[in-house]
């Protein structure tokens, strides 16, 4: 059978993300040159020598953060699965799926940022998300409901619902990504 939808969402396409990302270099860079000018002068390394190294490493790492942090959303073979990479996973059966709704939430003021999180109101549902305020509500059976952030979310709503509901004997997914190269995860 295989993957019948996927959705792939970067670090990059949240806004705010970005903005705090750049916020963060230009704080490294300010605190380093307020470090630099508070410093007598040293033997060895230079003063600004190593601000540059404060500097640009933070900035590597954030970009680093931007490229590897994705969200990836997956509907085939009898599962929803949707990973937080490189960090968490979560599966759903799609024979225990009950509902599935298009929805929009408020992520900093319901969960307080994106990510795998846990709402702030007692009994709201859990969220995953990485970008954007649309998501996919999912009922599973027995009541327990999770959003699901997405970019298309009216694509994943069908996804789901037209997905074959047959529970999978392999548990993982196999997939060839825009790079070409097999991935199983």
């Amino acid at each position: 059978m295989g993957i019948e939808y996927q959705e792939v969402q970067r670090l990059w396409q949240n806004r705010l993300a970005a903005l705090v990302g750049v916020l963060a270099v230009v704080a490294c860079g300010a605190t380093s040159a307020w470090w630099v000018s508070a410093m007598p002068d040293a033997e060895g390394i230079g003063p600004l020598t190593l601000a540059g190294v404060v500097v640009g490493g933070s900035a590597i790492g954030i970009g680093l953060a931007f490229h590897w942090v994705r969200l990836i959303t997956r509907v085939g073979d009898g599962v929803l699965e949707v990973r937080l990479a490189p960090f968490r996973r979560r599966r759903f059966r799609l024979d225990e799926v009950e509902r599935v709704e298009t929805s929009t939430f408020r992520p900093l003021r319901e969960y307080w940022g994106w990510g795998f999180r846990t709402s702030l109101f007692r009994g709201g549902p859990p969220s995953m998300t990485i970008a954007g305020h649309h998501a996919v509500t999912v009922t599973l059976k027995g009541g327990r409901r999770y959003v699901i952030g997405s970019l298309d979310e009216s694509a994943l709503n069908e996804a789901i619902e037209s997905a074959p509901k047959i529970a999978p004997d392999e548990p993982l997914f196999e997939s060839v990504e825009s790079s070409g190269r097999r991935v199983t995860e």
